[in-house]
């Protein structure tokens, strides 16, 4: 694609993003990958390694397209990099919480659970759990009091509940 033609996309992409969020959000990622420099290994790729990497035919193309194709193709081995690493996670996280990591029980089609892997529904794994929840629970847990050393005073006797209404108070329920 010359750059005329990606200038010419870019506008009329711009024009619509105004009435469509999502179009907004497409032309904001667009402008920060344009912005971004191409990783440093894919700018060093040599034009036959593109070819082999793309299975379009390359013959033909200038120099400006088959940058654009070394930037494209960096993108995606980085996208497919993250993906990677967000499943990981995924699973890790599906395992501290006992849930299904396809779903977490919420696609009664799952190949998996059948919609009944939600978290909970089996044993957590204990060491994505001890990762991901205990320092959660750990937080959420009131901080025990302070002892200055004061002996604390017990209670002489339980708290007594209220007697029922209109009872004796010997009457049990």
């Amino acid at each position: 694609m010359t750059g005329d033609a990606l200038a010419q996309l870019r506008a009329q992409f711009a024009g619509q993003a105004a009435d469509n969020p999502a179009m907004a959000m497409l032309m904001q990622w667009f402008d920060q990958r344009q912005t971004a420099a191409a990783a440093p290994a894919m700018a060093d790729r040599p034009d036959e390694d593109i070819a082999e990497s793309c299975p379009a035919r390359h013959d033909g193309l200038d120099h400006a397209t088959r940058a654009d194709v070394r930037t494209l193709l960096a993108h995606s081995e980085a996208q497919e990099a993250e993906l990677t690493t967000l499943r990981e996670r995924n699973d890790l996280l599906a395992a501290a919480l006992g849930a299904c990591h396809l779903c977490f029980g919420d696609d009664a089609w799952c190949p998996h659970c059948g919609g009944r892997g939600r978290p909970g529904s089996r044993r957590p794994a204990p060491g994505p759990f001890k990762r991901y929840l205990r320092p959660l629970l750990d937080r959420l847990r009131p901080a025990a009091p302070v002892d200055d050393g004061a002996a604390s005073v017990a209670p002489l006797r339980s708290p007594v509940s209220p007697m029922p209404m209109g009872g004796s108070g010997n009457a049990t329920r």
